[in-house]
């Protein structure tokens, strides 16, 4: 059986591998503030689909909930942890970002909102402007990466014991075999 730290690196090496690095190599060429790789032709759009799981991802980990339920209020609490600004943002602006940028790629496989623009051009990682959603891939992967990096520093801490608790609770419930 292996021990909670295995789990820990176990995990976060195999999410930084397969999505993270991803996503930084198709936005950044792997520098956050690049914007875009000319050799992939709409890699903003993979970099998206990639990181809208993460939210949801990241608000269960870090409270060992373990059912697949509660999608939307996962993906609002994670968002809100990882992109603390989004807290400002109304209830309907953020059903609007489940409902049709998070949904609509997950399920739909596109987005369904005409009113999503992806563009290097915002300060933000996300920006709501009245209608229109507006996506900084770029900005969005080194939100992210620094996000899971300080997650990684705290699960690997033995001092953030309840954090510790939770992330084994939900990796034995989705890996464990």
């Amino acid at each position: 059986m292996a021990t909670l730290d295995k789990k820990i690196m176990d995990f976060t090496r195999a999410y930084r591998r397969w999505i993270l690095d991803v996503a930084d190599e198709l936005i950044n060429s792997s520098t956050c503030g690049r914007q875009g790789n000319p050799s992939v032709a709409d890699s903003p759009f993979a970099v998206l689909f990639l990181l809208l799981s993460y939210f949801e991802m990241i608000a269960k980990l870090k409270a060992g909930y373990v059912e697949l339920k509660e999608s939307g209020t996962y993906f609002k609490k994670g968002l809100h942890d990882v992109l603390p600004e989004t807290v400002a943002y109304s209830a309907d602006d953020m059903n609007r970002l489940y409902q049709k940028v998070r949904c609509g790629f997950y399920h739909a496989g596109l987005l369904l909102d005409n009113d999503v623009v992806v563009t290097g051009e915002t300060p933000l990682p996300i920006v709501i402007e009245g209608q229109r959603i507006k996506f900084n891939p770029s900005r969005l992967v080194c939100c992210v990466k620094k996000h899971f990096d300080q997650c990684e520093a705290h699960l690997s801490n033995p001092q953030n014991g309840q954090l510790r608790i939770n992330f084994e609770s939900w990796f034995d419930a989705n890996f464990a075999r």
